[in-house]
């Protein structure tokens, strides 16, 4: 497998269709059909923790597509992309289990097919459009406490203009 060293990440579905990789998504099923059991109702249990691994996977490409390294500057004002390694959080009430909660949660408030996240966040580069599934996935990664706003501080020794335009810098992406 080659290193990904810089430039716009691309995800390789691959990995999340691996049986062994798909097995790590049990515990977000549990956790996820406790908090709201109607929510994969749409899915036959064999094929649950599947989905969830294919709506991880679409939701990091396009969390990273629309607001990350290689997005369109105007895209990059609207919000930070999510840490990759909530991602990686398979513990029960754990970063993954409260963005999959969440964007289930929108994806059904919305009215979208069971195949909607694919095609809605990975076909279109609109961010406007998606922002507010990922601000409420923000939100919801805030109020459980798994996301903390970074809190900066500037050496006095740097000069006044820079200071302004690194504020305005920190403020745009919620930092304190």
């Amino acid at each position: 497998m080659q290193r990904h060293l810089a430039g716009p990440f691309k995800k390789s579905f691959r990995d999340y269709e691996q049986p062994w990789h798909i097995s790590k998504f049990d515990n977000v099923k549990l956790e996820i059909l406790e908090l709201e059991p109607d929510i994969l109702s749409d899915k036959p249990s064999n094929e649950q923790s599947r989905y969830l691994a294919h709506t991880a996977a679409v939701l990091q490409q396009a969390s990273e597509d629309l607001f990350g390294f290689g997005a369109k500057e105007a895209n990059k004002k609207i919000m930070t992309k999510l840490p990759a390694k909530l991602f990686c959080d398979f513990e029960r009430g754990g970063g993954l289990t409260t963005i999959l909660n969440c964007a289930l949660r929108y994806k059904n408030e919305q009215g979208w097919k069971a195949d909607g996240f694919e095609k809605k966040l990975l076909k279109s580069d609109k961010a406007q459009e998606h922002a507010a599934l990922f601000q409420k996935i923000e939100m919801d990664l805030l109020s459980a406490q798994l996301l903390r706003r970074p809190k900066i501080v500037f050496s006095p020794l740097l000069p006044k203009d820079v200071q302004s335009s690194l504020k305005t810098l920190v403020q745009r992406h919620n930092g304190i």
